[in-house]
């Protein structure tokens, strides 16, 4: 303001400038001078040559303006800091107090201001009291005195106003050398190609570049390890190199270069290898075999960048029984070694039950006098043309037979009559079938009856006798019998056929011829008859049955024959001597037949006479068939006391052996039909006679 007007009241703000030996704090107008300054709005704090009357007044203190110099890393870099701390003695003076804290940075190479920073708000602005300054190039030399002022200003609620400043001084010394670069290690990213470089933080978004590109010196230095001594570097730049494509291996040059144009470079070696991939779920089913479980078709997979894998097979499993998973495995692995493993499981699960066929009923014929039939071989067991399975092999399918439990029916014994046979077949996961078939065991049979009747007498049989035999032969059993013939040795028949000589079951046929009764056969008081009768059966066998009086029986056919035991012993005399007169010595000759007068032999026929003195004298012959005869002579020679008698008479007996060794006998007779004793009559003639004779006994 140029001018005060008359009677205009002007309110001033001024600025108290304290004098060297004054310090901050109250003050008396008595005691101080002070020069004012008119405060104008548009120019600020100006001094004025007016001078007004001095006041009490009070006045603020910056209590701290410290500021700190020194080089920095580079000849063209300095780095500053300052503390700056406001004192409050003043807050009973309203007036006085301060309201805000002004700074600024002023810079001076060899005298001349080279930078000024500022002003800042010391409650807003506090972190401007340090940092980093470039010195204009032609400063940046050795010998370069360098100056830094910090100036404090204290604002007051009066619009007044306190400033402080303090400098600090040093002189540029040349510590610089070549830049030093560090590059980080290797990196390795996810990618499909090196676009991924411009997206990847960590390496500084940088996009791949054959070509040099220059970078900030903030973006360089984020993605090197570490660089120091860059002073006097001019340009940051970077360029790339690639080789590999999976990996992708990219060669990332860094390059500083001075403002003399000597460059300084490392190199990161950056792969790009592909993101991972992802398989589809693992795929599965049921089949009802092992071997449906068939190589599966594994998926069409490609990798992150869209490139087919091709899967490798790693696992083909063993057939699993029913129940049980078989699980194929397929490798996947990408060109980056990212490996998974995609899975097929069939879960066998059959339900299935195998086929069989039985055989038909069957009849086995055993040989007469057998009660069972040995099964042979594997007759009865199931062929493999007539079991299947639709999973499990035939030679793997179990059977099993109601009758011994087992595989195989071979040497089994199937007894006569009629047998079920079942048989289950059991697959590898349990399901099972049944079939069944009857096994009938027949054993071919005839019957074999001889009739006979004796067309003889009853009462006492005799050689030439006949009898009558009747042979019936009968199918007993259940299959044919064929070739039919007859033997009996005693009736020598030999082979003869029967007619009809086959016979179907329960059939019939006859035979009939006569017998003549031999002699002995009456010694034996029986004629025993066995006959044989034999044919064949279906399958080749002799079926036979000997002759009985049953069909139920195989007794000897017998016809009883009377037997008469007898003989007769005749005995006839022939005297020797004179009729007239009987001597003694005359001679009778006595002639003894024996006659067996019987229907059976006699043996060990003997003679006893007692009279004869003949004691067990054998006939000859000996034995006599029925009808025979023999004699036996003997003479006896008259006694006085036959003569005496008158007669001789004489009784013997004769005795044998009938064929059941019962004796037989007979006591003679003048005749084969009595027992009348043989007598020999003697004339007796009463005289004497004497004869006298004499014999000398001299010489």
């Amino acid at each position: 303001m140029d001018k005060v007007l008359k009677g205009q009241t002007v309110k001033f703000k001024y600025r108290v400038k304290i004098k060297d030996g004054e310090g901050c704090g109250k003050h008396i107008s008595e005691k101080s001078q002070a020069e004012y300054e008119i405060y104008s709005p548009d120019i600020g704090c100006g001094k004025r040559p007016f001078k007004f009357p001095n006041a009490d007044y009070c006045v603020p203190c910056l209590d701290k303006v410290i500021p700190t110099l020194q080089q920095g890393d580079c000849i063209d870099k300095i780095k500053y800091a300052g503390t700056i701390s406001k004192k409050e003695i003043c807050a009973n003076d309203k007036n006085s107090k301060i309201k805000s804290v002004d700074y600024k940075w002023t810079f001076y190479a060899d005298g001349t201001e080279i930078k000024t920073l500022g002003n800042f708000d010391l409650d807003k602005q506090s972190g401007k009291l340090k940092g980093e300054l470039e010195i204009p190039a032609k400063y940046a030399k050795k010998g370069v005195k360098i100056k830094a002022v910090l100036t404090g200003k204290a604002n007051m609620m009066n619009g007044g106003c306190v400033t402080g400043e303090v400098s600090k001084e040093f002189t540029i010394s040349d510590t610089s050398s070549d830049p030093i670069l560090v590059c980080k290690g290797e990196k390795e990213v996810e990618g499909c190609n090196t676009d991924v470089l411009g997206t990847t933080s960590e390496l500084g978004n940088l996009a791949y570049s054959e070509t040099k590109k220059t970078i900030t010196e903030e973006k360089f230095k984020s993605v090197v390890k570490s660089i120091k001594n860059t002073c006097f570097v001019g340009k940051y730049e970077y360029k790339d190199t690639k080789s590999g494509e999976c990996p992708i291996v990219v060669t990332r040059k860094f390059i500083v270069t001075d403002k003399g144009g000597k460059e300084v470079s490392c190199e990161q070696t950056i792969k790009i290898k592909k993101t991972d991939f992802t398989l589809p779920a693992d795929g599965s089913s049921s089949v009802d075999c092992a071997d449906k479980a068939v190589k599966p078709t594994p998926p069409t997979v490609n990798d992150a960048c869209g490139d087919k894998i091709k899967p490798v097979l790693k696992t083909t499993p063993p057939a699993a029984s029913c129940g049980g998973t078989m699980v194929w495995v397929f490798t996947y692995e990408d060109c980056a070694k990212h490996s998974h493993d995609w899975k097929y499981t069939y879960t066998i699960d059959d339900k299935i039950k195998p086929t069989i066929k039985c055989p038909a009923d069957q009849t086995k014929i055993i040989a007469q006098g057998q009660t069972e039939y040995t099964v042979s071989g594997k007759e009865f067991d199931i062929k493999s043309k007539d079991v299947s399975d639709n999973c499990t092999a035939t030679d793997k399918l179990v059977f099993t037979n109601n009758l011994n439990n087992k595989s195989s029916l071979e040497g089994y014994k199937f007894p006569k009559g009629e047998t079920e046979v079942k048989w289950t077949v059991k697959d590898a996961c349990n399901n099972t079938s049944e079939c069944t078939f009857k096994v009938k065991v027949v054993s071919p049979k005839i019957s074999l009856v001889k009739k006979a009747d004796y067309k003889g007498d009853s009462k006492r049989a005799k050689v030439g006798d006949k009898i009558e035999y009747t042979f019936t032969v009968t199918n007993e059993g259940n299959v044919k019998v064929t070739k039919l013939k007859l033997n009996d040795a005693k009736l020598k028949l030999k082979d003869i056929s029967f007619t009809p000589s086959d016979l179907a079951p329960k059939a019939k046929a006859t035979y009939k011829t006569t017998y003549t009764v031999t002699s002995k056969d009456i010694e034996a008081g029986v004629v025993t008859n066995t006959a044989l009768a034999e044919g064949k059966d279906p399958k080749g066998n002799i079926v036979s049955d000997t002759s009985g009086t049953d069909t139920d029986n195989d007794t000897p056919t017998e016809v009883p024959l009377t037997k008469v035991p007898k003989i007769s012993l005749k005995k006839e005399a022939d005297y020797k001597g004179d009729a007239k007169r009987a001597k003694v010595g005359d001679k009778i000759e006595y002639t003894f037949t024996v006659k067996n007068e019987g229907n059976v032999k006699v043996t060990k026929l003997k003679l006893n006479d007692a009279k004869l003195k003949l004691k067990d004298v054998s006939f000859t012959p000996s034995e006599l068939a029925p009808g025979k005869s023999t004699t036996y002579t003997a003479t006896y020679t008259v006694t006085t006391a036959d003569i005496e008698a008158g007669v001789v008479s004489n009784t013997a007996v004769a005795d044998g052996k009938d064929p059941d060794g019962k004796t037989v006998s007979d006591t003679s007779g003048t005749d084969t039909d009595n027992d009348t004793p043989t007598e020999v009559p003697l004339t007796k003639l009463p005289k004497i006679s004497l004869v006298k004779k004499a014999d000398y006994k001299g010489n």
